[in-house]
């Protein structure tokens, strides 16, 4: 059985984002952190190069095959992605719309400012 690629490392967040040449981008990204440390309430951690990871999980395939993966997180700043578990644990928000979600899609996640 393939072993995941993608892992927690430790590798910092701060590093990662000051490594952005872009002001506007790396700004953004900051945003971004800020607003996800907020609604998970979970510190970020690097997972692989460059996908920055809320809170984790291990989880287990009838199959046998298992692994650990982020709560909510993605490729800053373009996709976030959040699991079902996370919502189960009361960290984020499932914003499904009233749209019917199959098992393994990756679901929006809403962040409430309120």
């Amino acid at each position: 059985m393939a072993e995941l690629k993608t892992k927690r490392t430790e590798e910092r967040v701060d590093a990662f984002l000051d490594a952005i040449d872009d002001e506007t981008r790396r700004k953004d990204c900051r945003a971004v952190l800020k607003i996800m440390k907020k609604a998970t309430k979970a510190k970020p951690k690097m997972w692989g190069p460059s996908i920055v990871g809320f809170g984790d999980y291990h989880y287990q395939h009838e199959s046998g095959r298992e692994g650990d993966w982020f709560l909510a997180g993605g490729r800053l700043p373009v996709i976030l992605r959040a699991s079902r578990q996370s919502s189960d644990r009361g960290r984020a928000t499932m914003d499904t719309r009233g749209t019917r979600h199959r098992p393994g899609n990756p679901r929006p996640l809403r962040v409430d400012t309120r």
